[in-house]
C-alpha cells in the first residue's frame, strides 16, 4: 500500500487496530481510515473521543468530541468528501475533488483510497 510517509502509515495502523479491523476484511472502513489517517486530516481528531460505531471521518465535524475540522483545508475537505463516499456512498463531485486535491502526495492517497474500496491494494 501507498503511505504518504511514515506518520501516515503509524497513523493508519493505530486507527485499524482501535477499530479492530484486518487489512482487506472491511474495504469500507477501510477506506475511510486510510484518509483518517493521512497527518492533515488526522490531527483533527481528539484521539481519546473517537466514535467507533461509525468510520472516523463520519464523525470528524463533531465538535462537541472534541475534534478540530476547522483545521481542515480545502484539499483535505475534498479527501474527506471521498473517504465518506467511499464508506457509505455519500455524493461528491469527482470534479471538484480532481481540482482541490492538486498535490501528487493527496493524489496518490486518494488513488490508494479508491484502490483500497475496490480491494485493489497495490
Amino acid at each position: 500500500m501507498y503511505f504518504a510517509n511514515d506518520e501516515h502509515l503509524e497513523n493508519y495502523k493505530w486507527l485499524m487496530q482501535l477499530y479492530a479491523l484486518s487489512h482487506g476484511k472491511d474495504l469500507e472502513y477501510e477506506a475511510n481510515i486510510y484518509i483518517a489517517s493521512y497527518p492533515e486530516v488526522f490531527k483533527c481528531f481528539c484521539k481519546d473521543n473517537i466514535d467507533l460505531s461509525c468510520g472516523p471521518l463520519a464523525d470528524i465535524f463533531d465538535d462537541e468530541r472534541g475534534h478540530n475540522a476547522a483545521a481542515l483545508t480545502g484539499s483535505t475537505i475534498r479527501m474527506v468528501d471521498l473517504g465518506m463516499s467511499l464508506y457509505n456512498d455519500y455524493k461528491v463531485s469527482v470534479a471538484e475533488i480532481i481540482c482541490a486535491v492538486n498535490d501528487e502526495k493527496l493524489v496518490d492517497v486518494c488513488i490508494e483510497a479508491i484502490r483500497i474500496r475496490a480491494g485493489k491494494y497495490r
